[in-house]
């Protein structure tokens, strides 16, 4: 054989095993879930259209069927990246960063305090 092996359970789950040491495993719900061997990731496909992508770093990538993304990055901080072109981190202190298309962004402290910064870098305090 070309040193794929296939395997099927009763329930309607199948896995694949490639000879390059890839793994495919198919559910019954159209979720389909693909292990990269040599990038060491994995590529889930939800039933929705969404994709999710686990890489060795620790870094984990939500791209949702609307255009928007979520990334988790190991040491806590996320960011949203929103179909509109905003994009939203979050830091593990609790900062908030919120980077707009047109340039400026917003800095809310974890107190609550968010700082406008236009794109030429000045900063207007807001309440």
């Amino acid at each position: 054989g070309n040193g794929t092996h296939k395997e099927r359970w009763p329930d309607g789950r199948v896995c694949v095993k490639f000879a390059n040491g890839d793994v495919k495993r198919s559910s019954p719900d159209g979720t389909v879930v693909y292990y990269y061997d040599s990038a060491k990731t994995t590529h889930t496909t939800l039933a929705s259209g969404d994709e999710i992508f686990e890489f060795p770093s620790g870094q984990v990538e939500r791209h949702k069927v609307g255009g928007g993304k979520e990334i988790s990055f190991p040491d806590g901080t996320r960011k949203a990246i929103h179909p509109d072109g905003v994009q939203v981190s979050t830091f593990p202190d609790g900062v908030v960063l919120k980077e707009y298309p047109e340039g400026f962004r917003d800095i809310t402290s974890a107190d609550g305090v968010t700082t406008r910064e236009t794109s030429d870098g000045v900063a207007l305090r807001r309440g």
